[in-house]
Protein backbone atom coordinates (compact mmCIF):
# COMPACT_ATOMS: atom_id res chain seq x y z
CA UNK A 1 0.00 0.00 0.00
CA UNK A 2 1.76 3.10 -1.19
CA UNK A 3 1.59 6.45 0.55
CA UNK A 4 0.80 8.85 -2.24
CA UNK A 5 -2.41 10.68 -3.18
CA UNK A 6 -5.32 8.92 -4.78
CA UNK A 7 -5.42 11.57 -7.50
CA UNK A 8 -3.63 9.51 -10.16
CA UNK A 9 -2.17 12.83 -11.26
CA UNK A 10 -5.36 14.76 -11.79
CA UNK A 11 -3.99 17.88 -13.37
CA UNK A 12 -4.01 19.63 -16.70
CA UNK A 13 -1.34 21.86 -18.13
CA UNK A 14 -2.68 24.48 -20.49
CA UNK A 15 0.31 26.22 -21.99
CA UNK A 16 -0.72 29.72 -22.94
CA UNK A 17 2.55 30.71 -24.51
CA UNK A 18 6.09 29.52 -24.97
CA UNK A 19 8.56 32.29 -25.70
CA UNK A 20 11.21 31.68 -28.32
CA UNK A 21 13.87 34.18 -29.30
CA UNK A 22 13.26 35.51 -32.80
CA UNK A 23 14.58 38.60 -34.47
CA UNK A 24 11.43 40.70 -34.22
CA UNK A 25 10.69 40.10 -30.52
CA UNK A 26 12.54 41.02 -27.36
CA UNK A 27 13.33 38.22 -24.95
CA UNK A 28 11.10 38.51 -21.86
CA UNK A 29 12.98 39.48 -18.74
CA UNK A 30 11.64 36.91 -16.26
CA UNK A 31 13.62 35.92 -13.18
CA UNK A 32 14.71 32.27 -12.88
CA UNK A 33 12.61 31.79 -9.76
CA UNK A 34 9.06 30.85 -10.82
CA UNK A 35 6.38 33.43 -10.17
CA UNK A 36 2.66 32.71 -10.11
CA UNK A 37 -0.58 34.68 -9.97
CA UNK A 38 -4.00 33.34 -9.06
CA UNK A 39 -6.30 32.97 -12.06
CA UNK A 40 -9.44 31.11 -11.03
CA UNK A 41 -10.91 28.29 -8.94
CA UNK A 42 -14.01 26.27 -9.77
CA UNK A 43 -15.74 22.95 -9.22
CA UNK A 44 -15.49 20.75 -12.29
CA UNK A 45 -19.10 19.66 -12.53
CA UNK A 46 -18.43 17.26 -15.41
CA UNK A 47 -16.21 15.17 -13.10
CA UNK A 48 -18.10 15.61 -9.80
CA UNK A 49 -21.00 13.50 -8.53
CA UNK A 50 -23.00 12.83 -5.35
CA UNK A 51 -20.03 11.27 -3.55
CA UNK A 52 -17.14 13.55 -4.46
CA UNK A 53 -16.26 16.87 -6.03
CA UNK A 54 -13.36 17.79 -8.27
CA UNK A 55 -11.89 21.21 -7.59
CA UNK A 56 -9.80 22.90 -10.29
CA UNK A 57 -7.14 25.41 -9.24
CA UNK A 58 -5.71 27.58 -12.01
CA UNK A 59 -2.59 29.75 -11.76
CA UNK A 60 -0.61 31.72 -14.34
CA UNK A 61 3.16 31.34 -14.20
CA UNK A 62 6.35 32.94 -15.47
CA UNK A 63 9.82 31.43 -15.27
CA UNK A 64 13.07 32.83 -16.64
CA UNK A 65 14.77 29.57 -17.64
CA UNK A 66 11.77 27.27 -18.08
CA UNK A 67 13.11 24.52 -15.80
CA UNK A 68 9.69 23.36 -14.68
CA UNK A 69 8.21 19.88 -14.41
CA UNK A 70 9.05 16.29 -13.45
CA UNK A 71 8.96 13.47 -16.00
CA UNK A 72 7.14 10.16 -15.52
CA UNK A 73 10.49 8.38 -15.69
CA UNK A 74 11.87 10.54 -12.87
CA UNK A 75 8.79 9.89 -10.75
CA UNK A 76 9.19 6.10 -10.77
CA UNK A 77 12.99 5.79 -10.88
CA UNK A 78 14.50 4.56 -7.60
CA UNK A 79 17.62 6.66 -8.17
CA UNK A 80 16.07 9.95 -9.29
CA UNK A 81 16.21 12.88 -6.88
CA UNK A 82 12.64 13.63 -8.01
CA UNK A 83 11.29 10.11 -7.34
CA UNK A 84 7.80 10.09 -5.84
CA UNK A 85 8.46 7.44 -3.19
CA UNK A 86 11.54 7.86 -1.03
CA UNK A 87 11.45 4.40 0.51
CA UNK A 88 9.05 1.61 1.48
CA UNK A 89 8.56 0.63 5.11
CA UNK A 90 6.92 -2.46 6.62
CA UNK A 91 4.17 -1.42 9.06
CA UNK A 92 2.60 -4.80 9.84
CA UNK A 93 3.45 -8.50 9.60
CA UNK A 94 0.87 -11.28 9.56
CA UNK A 95 1.54 -15.02 9.81
CA UNK A 96 -1.32 -17.24 8.66
CA UNK A 97 -2.29 -20.62 10.13
CA UNK A 98 -0.40 -22.42 7.37
CA UNK A 99 2.74 -20.45 8.09
CA UNK A 100 2.59 -17.98 5.22
CA UNK A 101 3.88 -14.51 6.05
CA UNK A 102 2.45 -11.36 4.55
CA UNK A 103 3.67 -7.82 5.01
CA UNK A 104 1.79 -4.53 4.91
CA UNK A 105 3.95 -1.71 3.59
CA UNK A 106 3.61 2.00 3.01
CA UNK A 107 5.58 4.25 0.72
CA UNK A 108 7.24 7.24 2.35
CA UNK A 109 6.76 10.32 0.20
CA UNK A 110 9.83 12.10 -1.12
CA UNK A 111 9.52 15.80 -0.20
CA UNK A 112 11.52 16.65 -3.34
CA UNK A 113 9.17 14.58 -5.52
CA UNK A 114 6.43 17.22 -5.70
CA UNK A 115 6.39 20.50 -7.58
CA UNK A 116 2.96 21.94 -6.81
CA UNK A 117 1.97 22.52 -3.19
CA UNK A 118 -1.60 23.10 -2.04
CA UNK A 119 -2.99 23.93 1.39
CA UNK A 120 -6.76 23.59 1.72
CA UNK A 121 -8.88 25.62 4.15
CA UNK A 122 -12.50 25.13 5.16
CA UNK A 123 -14.60 27.76 6.94
CA UNK A 124 -15.66 26.93 10.50
CA UNK A 125 -17.58 29.70 12.21
CA UNK A 126 -15.80 32.97 11.48
CA UNK A 127 -12.43 31.56 10.41
CA UNK A 128 -10.85 29.28 7.82
CA UNK A 129 -9.15 26.18 9.25
CA UNK A 130 -6.64 23.99 7.42
CA UNK A 131 -8.22 20.68 6.45
CA UNK A 132 -6.95 17.56 8.19
CA UNK A 133 -5.72 14.43 6.44
CA UNK A 134 -6.39 11.65 5.65
CA UNK A 135 -9.85 12.39 4.28
CA UNK A 136 -12.75 10.07 5.24
CA UNK A 137 -14.39 7.72 2.73
CA UNK A 138 -11.35 7.93 0.48
CA UNK A 139 -10.19 4.86 -1.48
CA UNK A 140 -6.63 5.42 -0.26
CA UNK A 141 -6.62 6.17 3.47
CA UNK A 142 -2.89 6.92 3.25
CA UNK A 143 -3.65 10.12 1.33
CA UNK A 144 -1.43 12.50 3.31
CA UNK A 145 -0.97 15.54 1.09
CA UNK A 146 -2.77 17.77 -1.37
CA UNK A 147 0.55 18.34 -3.16
CA UNK A 148 1.21 16.92 -6.60
CA UNK A 149 3.26 16.85 -9.76
CA UNK A 150 3.09 18.48 -13.17
CA UNK A 151 5.24 17.38 -16.15
CA UNK A 152 7.90 19.36 -18.06
CA UNK A 153 6.27 22.24 -19.91
CA UNK A 154 8.63 22.45 -22.89
CA UNK A 155 7.77 19.97 -25.65
CA UNK A 156 11.48 19.37 -26.25
CA UNK A 157 13.40 18.48 -23.07
CA UNK A 158 16.49 20.24 -24.47
CA UNK A 159 14.64 23.57 -24.75
CA UNK A 160 15.12 26.26 -22.16
CA UNK A 161 14.52 29.96 -21.79
CA UNK A 162 11.69 32.23 -20.64
CA UNK A 163 8.36 30.49 -20.28
CA UNK A 164 4.89 31.58 -19.24
CA UNK A 165 1.54 29.91 -19.28
CA UNK A 166 -1.28 28.46 -17.21
CA UNK A 167 -1.40 25.44 -14.91
CA UNK A 168 -4.71 23.85 -13.97
CA UNK A 169 -4.48 21.45 -11.06
CA UNK A 170 -7.39 19.19 -10.11
CA UNK A 171 -7.99 17.50 -6.77
CA UNK A 172 -10.78 15.06 -5.84
CA UNK A 173 -12.50 15.46 -2.48
CA UNK A 174 -15.20 13.23 -0.93
CA UNK A 175 -18.53 14.65 0.14
CA UNK A 176 -19.50 13.74 3.72
CA UNK A 177 -22.63 14.06 5.87
CA UNK A 178 -21.06 15.06 9.20
CA UNK A 179 -21.03 18.89 9.43
CA UNK A 180 -18.49 18.83 12.29
CA UNK A 181 -15.93 16.64 10.54
CA UNK A 182 -12.98 18.83 9.41
CA UNK A 183 -11.77 16.15 6.99
CA UNK A 184 -14.20 16.40 4.11
CA UNK A 185 -16.57 18.61 2.15
CA UNK A 186 -20.29 19.21 2.39
CA UNK A 187 -22.67 21.09 0.14
CA UNK A 188 -22.50 24.82 1.02
CA UNK A 189 -19.04 24.58 2.63
CA UNK A 190 -16.82 27.58 1.95
CA UNK A 191 -13.29 26.69 0.79
CA UNK A 192 -10.07 28.54 0.10
CA UNK A 193 -6.68 27.33 -1.14
CA UNK A 194 -3.04 28.42 -1.03
CA UNK A 195 -0.85 27.39 -3.98
CA UNK A 196 2.91 27.37 -4.61
CA UNK A 197 5.10 25.70 -7.24
CA UNK A 198 8.79 24.88 -7.51
CA UNK A 199 11.22 24.45 -10.38
CA UNK A 200 13.73 21.65 -10.98
CA UNK A 201 16.38 23.51 -8.98
CA UNK A 202 13.89 23.56 -6.05
CA UNK A 203 13.39 27.31 -6.24
CA UNK A 204 9.99 28.02 -4.70
CA UNK A 205 7.56 30.48 -6.21
CA UNK A 206 5.54 32.99 -4.27
CA UNK A 207 2.37 31.72 -2.55
CA UNK A 208 -1.02 32.77 -3.89
CA UNK A 209 -4.42 32.51 -2.23
CA UNK A 210 -7.51 31.65 -4.24
CA UNK A 211 -10.92 33.22 -4.05
CA UNK A 212 -13.39 31.60 -1.69
CA UNK A 213 -15.57 28.99 -3.37
CA UNK A 214 -18.82 27.46 -2.17
CA UNK A 215 -19.40 23.71 -2.56
CA UNK A 216 -22.75 23.64 -4.29
CA UNK A 217 -24.55 21.86 -7.13
CA UNK A 218 -23.63 24.88 -9.24
CA UNK A 219 -20.21 26.14 -8.12
CA UNK A 220 -20.07 29.79 -7.13
CA UNK A 221 -17.33 32.24 -6.23
CA UNK A 222 -17.85 34.30 -3.11
CA UNK A 223 -16.74 37.96 -3.52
Amino acid sequence: MQNFPYRTLIFLILLAGVFTLVSCYDKPDFIDQPMITFDRVFIDETRSDDSLIVVSLVVDFQDGDGDLGITDEERVSTTSIYREILRVEVVDTNISQNGDTTFTTIGINNPLGRNIFVTTYKEFGEEFIEMELPLPNFPNQNFTTFNGIFPPLFEDEDDDGPLEGEIEYRIEFPLISDPFNPRGFQINDLLRFEIQISDRAFNLSNIVTTDTIRVSPLSSIIP
